[in-house]
């Protein structure tokens, strides 16, 4: 799990909002795969999590609650990317 720093705009713009099997999203990006968790290089925030539980939300199909166990978490100091990006 990574939080982009600011300046990522092209990985949130690669990686989209939607699921693609015809496209390798990670194609042209810098990322690193710790065991199953895949890390966004240059991320402000990078988190390992062992996912324990799922709960599907009654209502919001959508939407899901996840429960997990962080396995390892750093942060490289860089401010994180926001919708108000100045």
């Amino acid at each position: 799990m990574s939080a982009l720093s600011a300046g990522q705009e092209k990985v949130l713009n690669a990686l989209g909002s939607s699921h693609s099997d015809a496209v390798d999203k990670f194609a042209d990006l810098d990322y690193t795969c710790e065991d199953s968790a895949i890390l966004m290089d240059g991320a402000s925030v990078q988190m390992v999590v062992e996912v324990i539980d799922i709960l599907y939300l009654a209502g919001i199909e959508e939407d899901k609650l996840v429960y997990g166990l962080i396995k390892s978490h750093s942060q490289s100091g860089k401010r994180m990317l926001t919708i108000d990006q100045d």
